[in-house]
């Protein structure tokens, strides 16, 4: 109940604030929390299933108000800030968070979104 009061007191400062400025400037009420753009072409699942990825996709939505996905120019969120991944390492395990290649004898297959033996 504290936190839900402070919250409440910091966006009542802030509206007064845009209001004593005359409505010339902005607030931003809530921190923009980043999340990895689905939508790129090259991400790998990692230690989880696509189920995991939707629950935890669907759990910082109800936990958080100001979800934005990064752009596809940087498409993936490290836990920091939005990359994109070199080409020696051309994709993202949403996992670790961390760009990786398909070990040797693998080779990325995008239905399933992991790097499966090849043959």
């Amino acid at each position: 109940m504290q936190e839900d009061l402070q919250a409440q007191l910091l966006i009542a400062d802030k509206i007064e604030e845009v209001l004593d400025s005359k409505c010339k400037r902005a607030a931003l009420l809530t921190p923009t929390i980043w999340q990895t753009n689905l939508n790129a072409p090259n991400w790998v699942l990692g230690d989880q299933t696509l189920d995991d990825v939707v629950d935890d996709y669907y759990e910082r939505s109800v936990r958080y108000e100001n979800i934005t996905n990064c752009n596809l120019n940087e498409p993936f969120f490290n836990g920091t800030s939005c990359i994109s991944c070199p080409k020696d390492q051309s994709l993202f395990n949403l996992y670790t968070q961390k760009c990786v290649r398909c070990e040797s004898g693998y080779e990325y297959d995008s239905n399933l979104k992991n790097c499966v033996e090849i043959g």
